[in-house]
């Protein structure tokens, strides 16, 4: 099985380096290495050489979202898997992903770990990616930083939906739209990826505030379908309550508390996200 990986980025050229060299050192002979330059200031420089082939689409800026649905059209695999430029893929991860896929058409999702030390925001992210990952298979949710699913499955489900130009939501929308054809995401933690993120305490509030945008484009266009669902008290409090699952710890309070100010942030962006489609006339 041929496999094309495609890896979205915009302005981190030492981010995009180590992805692909990482992407190098995969133990699949048939791979290609698709990098999506989504309009950064200056064009990408030269990449690691190594055995995979490696091709640079540039596009004008239209968020990670396009950018992987520019990379999939492009893709010769049998097999797409994604990635992101501040991920760094473990030697056998396309493989894993390549296994599973002969006795899956729908979404593969993989192991993410934190490879950040000692950052309190970039650890209460991955707090909350473990909960979901832990819901099991059925949970429809996947981080689009690592994930596979089959070309003709792909272009089926119709890629990554469009109206998301940040790095966010568009991974729910995209997972809710392959649970609604496949009935689970099948989870391959063979498939490990090293998760780059440095976060501070501001970043960490805008890439929350982000998500709520996100959350806001994917209810609007679930509306449309009458397909929009609300998260239940119950996945809120188990979201907190990850970092002390296994004991309460001063470092599991700190990172539990960041989780509950993340949705707080989350509810601050829906609301941004609200105001601005009814000043555009977006909603009635």
């Amino acid at each position: 099985m041929k496999v094309s990986v495609v890896v979205p980025t915009f302005a981190r050229p030492r981010a995009i380096e180590r992805c692909v060299a990482a992407l190098q050192r995969q133990n699949l002979d048939a791979l290609e290495i698709l990098v999506v330059d989504d309009g950064s200031p200056e064009p990408i420089g030269v990449l690691p050489d190594g055995p995979h082939p490696v091709r640079v689409l540039r596009q004008s800026n239209a968020g990670p979202a396009a950018a992987r649905n520019a990379g999939a059209a492009a893709a010769e695999g049998d097999l797409v898997c994604f990635t992101d430029d501040d991920c760094r893929p473990a030697p056998g991860w396309a493989a894993a992903f390549a296994a599973a896929a002969v006795n899956h058409d729908g979404l593969l999702a993989g192991t993410t770990r934190n490879a950040v030390r000692g950052n309190v925001f970039s650890a209460a992210s991955q707090d909350m990616a473990d909960y979901v990952a832990r819901l099991g298979p059925g949970a429809a949710f996947a981080q689009s930083n690592n994930v596979a699913i089959r070309r003709a499955s792909f272009r089926r489900v119709g890629g990554f939906p469009r109206g998301f130009k940040r790095a966010a939501g568009e991974d729910r929308a995209f997972s809710h739209a392959c649970a609604s054809i496949w009935p689970e995401i099948a989870r391959v933690s063979e498939a490990v990826v090293d998760h780059d993120h440095e976060l501070t305490l501001a970043s960490f509030w805008r890439q929350h505030r982000n998500y709520g945008h996100g959350a806001f484009t994917w209810h609007r266009l679930a509306r449309e379908r009458s397909t929009a669902t609300f998260s239940r008290p119950a996945f809120y409090l188990g979201l907190v309550g990850e970092p002390l699952r296994n004991g309460i710890t001063a470092a599991g309070v700190a990172r539990a508390a960041l989780i509950a100010a993340s949705q707080v942030a989350t509810a601050q962006g829906y609301a941004e996200a609200a105001r601005d489609a009814q000043q555009n006339g977006i909603l009635a």
